[in-house]
């Protein structure tokens, strides 16, 4: 069950379930840099958010990387369900994905009610 954020929260996707996966979409399992210690619980949504577009650019997993263009606005491309906690890591259901997530990508869990990601601070 979904479960509110005690804290404002960023992470970054690192890895996936499978070696093999380069782009990541509903149902996957992925992995987040951030655990127990950072206040990270069951049942936390985060949201998956990028400012760029990753057309055009490299598709092998040694290669590719999230775009991050501090000149355009982030925009909200995914959320995950935690479903697992270990002390500093975090595994988590993509519960949806308007784009391929990849590798790399920003998740921020926020307080309900928060102001929500700052998109004008050109420093993401």
């Amino acid at each position: 069950m979904p479960r509110a954020a005690t804290k404002d929260l960023d992470a970054r996707i690192v890895g996936t379930r499978l070696e093999v996966l380069t782009q990541i979409a509903e149902q996957h399992v992925v992995f987040l840099d951030k655990g127990k210690a950072d206040g990270v619980e069951e049942g936390n949504v985060f949201k998956v958010m990028r400012s760029g577009d990753p057309y055009g650019l490299p598709l092998t997993k040694e290669q590719l990387s999230p775009p991050n263009d501090p000149s355009l606005p982030a925009e909200e491309i995914g959320e995950l369900m935690v479903i697992d906690v270990k002390e500093t890591t975090s595994t988590a259901l993509v519960m949806r994905s308007r784009r391929e997530l990849l590798i790399g990508d920003l998740a921020e869990m926020r307080l309900a009610g928060g102001p929500g990601p700052d998109t004008g601070s050109g420093g993401r």
